[in-house]
């Protein structure tokens, strides 16, 4: 839907176009990742240190969960998966930018 507003916006790059033309439901994680990527490249937009990126990652996470557009199971592995890479340990957990 990223891609989907800022062509509405009038931002139509290649790498925009790109993403907006694939599915949400059928793109695989990684190529999602390695597209939403060149969109950043392409806007000018600095990646985000770690910590930020993570919090943004488990904030969007937990919406998910609340609103049930992701079962708590798999939100739950998310955050798990999360917190280790910032924390670099298993059990990590973090919420809403907050240890666990």
């Amino acid at each position: 839907m990223l891609a989907c507003d800022l062509l509405v916006a009038g931002v139509n790059g290649d790498a925009v176009v790109a993403l907006a033309a694939e599915s949400a439901r059928t793109l695989p994680a990684h190529d999602a990742n390695r597209r939403l990527a060149a969109v950043t490249d392409e806007l000018g937009l600095p990646e985000p240190d770690l910590p930020t990126a993570v919090t943004l990652i488990a904030a969007d996470t937990c919406e998910r969960i609340l609103d049930r557009s992701i079962p708590a199971e798999v939100g739950t592995h998310r955050l798990y998966a999360v917190g280790h890479e910032l924390y670099g340990c298993p059990g990590g957990v973090i919420a809403l930018g907050r240890e666990w």
